[in-house]
């Protein structure tokens, strides 16, 4: 029975030495072969070489250190699973219930004033949960401090705590158990049935001394073998780092000679990075440990080779015969990209030149580590995922992620939770139904939530359950745009449909539409009722296991997992059913708020995994720590950047352990420095490393981590490349797209292997044309059926041919979406489309003879005001404005009754009906409560020459267009332009004209812009302006900026139909004299 520290710089090599030990010397076969390892991962590849060595690998079972001795402990003792109190997530429970207890003594006096006006239980959890964590390392690496405070050796508030946590719990906690089986270890003591014959640890990094001594303790009585990585064959456990040198240089003063302090440098990679290793492996030594060592020399053809064959040897490189490389050595390479986006298609590349260049090599052969797995894993799923026959596809996965990020159930759980938070707003509900689960739940499909949506914005709802949930947020107790007024209005108008705008017990009907969408209407109204119930529930406190059930119990009311989401529903059912079990096992009976709560419950899903996706054949992708010192052909080391690793761990004030350290504590930066030294070693064609060296906005410098500035200077003081290659032959900086023309020069170190990026990049490089018109000729002649058309359609179609040409002639769907539904309620009504909305809806009213005074319920019933006095004083200025307004237009109808015309019309082969309405005895009167824009003279116009054309021979009709004028300075009140059309004594051939250009825009786009045509009709015929001048202000008004009114030349309809023609160039001029030159001719009052 032994202790046998098996050591090497290969893994691959230890691994077989594994397996031979299995070969001579096989268990039972009825007795499991036992391993401790520090990941998942390592299991996985540890099985998949014995299979590899023995043709099978069965009955093998892996623990990680803790489960391992918590397993001897009970075999030896008898004793059952320890209780959980002292366990990491049961530790800050525990202590948040003794806490308050202590908070009065003298001792406490420092927690007691950081926890002053702390009112929300959040705050004492996050504390106890940093004092947990230092507990849980004091049971590890200071078992001593522990012990010595239970015996009443010290009085400072942590070992107070700690003795008030084992009076209430009991001592059975890890460092306790470790110091009983010790005990019994040293006493004789065996479990029934006899030990293991053999415990293998493999590929551990490093451990607590306290667990080194109990594995000593156990090599009486059955082997354990421990296969640690080491990367050098000579012995290097007293070389210093320059760092260290420069430390004890400064201690000393300079009065030692340096010569006299015996200090060894060796390789200044291996003791810069590899110091968590090196006292590891000393401490194994330390408890007489045979070592046995199996070393490869990896050679020094490549650089990566070289440098690894540098550290294996203690040497620094120079000494090293033949240290020049060729140009395209690639087997260690840097590249710096413009953010995590590039760095995945730089690395898209890198892989496939590797499989290009090396044979044999396949996706399984390649790891991909990065510090933030949850960062790079969209950019790698878009990077990675894309399909295309240009695009070559390398089969991946992604390991190690966290359930939090990886479930699409449990990211909408925990924004279910937040709902409390964001006042129950639109885009929070709305967001919720993003999740095919809760869709699933409530019977809704993809369409059903864009209907939704349309609701919503006809309601005007904002957010606030109602006006008393606004009420409790201690903000006014206003009805309206709330989600309870919104499903009112919504249940009302499909309980009395066409009902219009009459109140009805003060709720103002909004139309469903059909009655088909009843069951919609239900569905939508049950998923809110649920919610808000929801909602009122989470703003209560509850005791852990009171939150198990009612969260439980949301789940299941609000989720419905499809097809592949079992899993993760199941796993977080068990995490919400886990809070009861922390309940019992921490004794702790205290109240929560949702806030501690959702703390927990996102932390626990950030820690927790599937743990699927390590080497199933395809690139894997992890974080740093589950697949460490695994050999590769191929590594890759992603998102290295310098603030990003090594990664700081910065303790509490309070963590004795960083008071007072000692050799073998932990240390998240030496560890990460190790790893990049496994890292460096395990790699054996080629190390690959990448991180965001350049600003994306101004391509500004940014420094790698300190490990890969340290590797580069390294290999630049101590390897040489042979002159060829452009720049830096380690470092490689890229361009900020991937379509840059240096990856396709064929010179220098860029390169690229996707097809659209070349295309791309072709496309540059070819001459500039200007995009073509969409449509490069005359279309097919339109049916007869076009030459039946209406007054309606005559004039949308002027006021946008093109647009009618591709939506009504083509059927084209421009995608114009409707915009979101808004989380802002109505605050400014002095302008905006909202303020134009108000005015039409009273201008409507006003106009049907209803009188406004009466109209403020109704109207602020439908959400559109600001709430309180603000809406009544939007409101009268509005009503005032209107009432202002139509005193105009009724004084143009001169006092007559109102008459309607059908027109039918037939106009050489067209044939034009519609019907004519606001006629008043002699005079037409049309109004638009807002400012009369040329598609509105247009229209007008058309129903003039209509109407002229009615009245043929003895034309007596007037037509008055009524608006707003253009306000021109701040402040001024609203004026009321009234433009004139006179009677036309030969309408026809007009109208004729009009149709003949509808004809031609049905062939190809018609160069007719309302806007920009009137200001060129408005230079020509107004002003009298040449027509260079004229087509001047035309171009400034195309060409015209503006928030609310841009020019024509912005609109994307336009620049798709004409590309980089000129529209006002060729027949614009004409078209718009032909269109305008009779109707300025007729028209009178302001003028167009």
């Amino acid at each position: 029975m032994t202790l046998r520290l098996v050591t090497g710089n290969r893994l691959e090599n230890l691994s077989t030495i594994l397996a031979g030990i299995l070969r001579e010397t096989p268990p039972s076969p009825l007795e499991a072969e036992l391993f401790v390892v520090q990941s998942r991962g390592m299991a996985r590849w540890v099985s998949l070489e014995l299979a590899r060595h023995h043709g099978i690998a069965a009955n093998l079972r892996f623990f990680h250190p803790n489960e391992w001795v918590d397993r001897v402990h009970e075999r030896i003792s008898g004793e059952k699973p320890p209780s959980p109190g002292f366990e990491r997530e049961t530790l800050p429970w525990r202590i948040l219930a003794v806490l308050p207890g202590l908070l009065g003594e003298e001792a406490f006096r420092p927690v007691a004033r950081y926890l002053a006006g702390e009112e929300s239980p959040l705050g004492r959890l996050q504390l106890a949960d940093r004092i947990a964590d230092s507990f849980d390392q004091y049971l590890l690496y200071r078992p001593d401090w522990v012990f010595r405070w239970e015996e009443g050796g010290e009085d400072h508030w942590q070992a107070r705590l700690w003795r008030a946590l084992v009076r209430e719990g009991g001592g059975g906690h890890r460092a306790r158990r470790g110091l009983a089986l010790l005990g019994a270890l040293r006493n004789g003591a065996r479990p029934p049935g006899g030990f293991p014959q053999r415990v293998s640890l493999f590929g551990i990094s490093t451990l607590p001394p306290f667990h080194l001594e109990i594995l000593a303790a156990l090599s009486s009585f059955m082997d354990v073998n421990l296969f640690l990585l080491n990367p050098c064959r000579e012995y290097w456990g007293h070389i210093l780092s320059d760092g260290e040198m420069g430390r004890i240089e400064r201690k000393t003063g300079g009065s030692v000679p340096e010569e006299d302090l015996h200090m060894e440098k060796g390789n200044g990679l291996l003791a810069s990075l590899g110091a968590l290793g090196r006292d590891f492996i000393d401490r194994a030594l330390s408890f007489g440990a045979q070592e046995d060592a199996f070393f490869e020399d990896p050679g020094e053809d490549t650089l990566l080779k070289a440098v690894q064959s540098d550290i294996l040897h203690l040497r620094e490189g120079r000494g090293r015969e033949g240290g020049s490389f060729p140009p395209e050595d690639r087997s260690l390479q840097v590249h710096s990209a413009h953010g995590p986006m590039r760095e995945m298609e730089v690395l898209h590349d890198l892989l496939l030149d590797c499989f290009e260049r090396t044979p044999g090599l396949l996706p399984r052969d390649v790891l991909v580590m990065t510090p933030d797995i949850e960062k790079y894993a969209p950019y790698i799923q878009v990077v990675f995922g894309r399909q295309g026959k240009d695009e070559p596809r390398i089969p991946f996965t992604i390991a190690d992620r966290s359930m939090g990020r990886e479930s699409r159930i449990a990211d909408r759980f925990l924004a279910l939770l937040d709902l409390p938070g964001t006042r129950f707003s639109v885009t929070a509900v709305l967001s919720l139904l993003q999740s095919p689960a809760v869709r699933g739940r409530f019977e809704l499909a993809p369409a059903d939530v864009e209907r939704i949506g349309e609701w919503v914005r006809e309601t005007r709802i904002a957010w606030g359950i109602d006006e008393e949930d606004r009420r409790a947020r201690g903000l006014p107790a206003f009805r309206e745009n709330t989600w309870r007024a919104g499903l009112e209005r919504l249940l009302l108008g499909y309980a009395l449909p066409g009902r219009g705008d009459a109140l009805f017990q003060g709720i103002l009907p909004c139309d469903t539409g059909e009655g088909t969408e009843a069951a919609l209407l239900g569905r939508f109204v049950r998923l809110v009722e649920e919610l808000a119930e929801a909602a009122g529930g989470l703003g209560g406190t509850r005791s852990l296991s009171g939150w198990g059930r009612f969260l439980e119990d949301l789940l299941d009311r609000f989720f419905l997992p499809g097809e592949g989401e079992e899993r993760e529903f199941l796993a977080l059912r068990e995490l919400l059913r886990g809070l009861g079990r922390l309940e019992t096992a921490s004794r702790y009976g205290g109240s929560l708020d949702l806030r501690s709560i959702r703390w927990h419950l996102s932390r626990a899903l950030a820690s927790s995994g599937f743990g699927y996706g390590f080497l199933t054949g395809g690139v894997t992708f992890c974080a740093m720590v589950p697949m460490r010192s695994i050999p590769f052909r191929v590594i890759c080391l992603a998102g290295m950047d310098g603030e990003a690793f090594p990664r700081e761990s910065r303790p509490p004030g309070f963590d004795l352990m960083a008071r007072f350290p000692r050799p073998g504590d932990r240390s998240r930066r030496r560890d990460d420095r190790y790893l990049f030294l496994e890292a460096l070693l395990s790699a054996r064609d080629a190390l690959l490393i990448s991180y965001v060296g350049q600003d994306l906005r101004d391509n500004a410098k940014y420094p790698p981590s300190v490990v890969v500035s340290e590797l580069v200077d390294y290999i630049g003081g101590t390897q040489s490349r042979e002159k060829g290659g452009d720049g830096d032959p380690v470092v490689t900086e890229h361009r900020l797209q991937g379509f840059n023309r240096a990856y396709f020069t064929g010179e220098g170190p860029l390169f690229s292997f996707s097809g659209t990026a070349f295309r791309a990049a072709r496309r540059l490089e070819e001459k500039k044309t200007p995009p073509a018109p969409l449509l490069s000729g005359l279309l097919p002649e339109p049916g007869p059926e076009w030459r039946e058309t209406t007054l309606d359609d005559l004039a949308r179609f002027f006021s946008h041919p093109a647009r009618f040409l591709l939506v009504r002639r083509l059927g084209m769907d421009l995608g114009e979406e409707a915009p979101a539904p808004s989380d802002r309620e109505p605050m400014d009504l002095r302008s905006g489309l909202d303020a134009f909305l108000l005015g039409n809806e009273l201008a409507g009213r006003k106009e049907g003879g209803a009188d406004l005074a009466g109209r403020f319920a109704a109207v602020r019933a439908s959400g559109i005001l600001p709430h309180g006095k603000p809406g009544v004083w939007t409101y009268e200025r509005s009503r005032r404005t209107v009432e202002e307004f139509f005193r105009v237009v009724l004084e143009s109808r001169a006092g007559e009754p109102e008459e309607s015309l059908e027109v039918d019309l037939s106009l050489g082969e067209f044939h034009v009906s519609g019907k004519i309405e606001g006629l008043h005895g002699d005079r037409a009167v049309r109004y638009r409560f807002g400012t009369i824009r040329a598609r509105d003279h247009i229209a007008a116009w058309i129903r003039h020459l209509a109407l002229c054309a009615l009245e043929e021979g003895t034309p007596r009709r007037t037509t008055f267009l009524a608006g707003k004028k253009k306000k021109t300075g701040k402040g001024k009140r609203d004026e009321v332009s009234l433009y004139v059309f006179r009677p036309v004594e030969h309408p026809r051939p007009i109208l004729e004209d009009l149709l003949a250009l509808y004809w031609e825009g049905l062939r190809h786009p018609l160069p007719f812009f309302p806007e920009t045509s009137f200001a060129y009709g408005r230079a020509v015929f107004g002003k009298g302006k040449s027509g260079g001048d004229a087509l001047a202000d035309a171009r400034r008004e195309w060409e015209k900026d503006g928030e609310y009114a841009p020019g024509e030349g912005g609109d994307p309809i336009l620049k798709l139909v004409f590309g980089s023609a000129d529209p006002l160039g060729g027949p614009f001029p004409s078209v718009a004299e032909q269109v305008l030159a009779p109707l300025f001719d007729h028209a009178g009052g302001d003028g167009p």
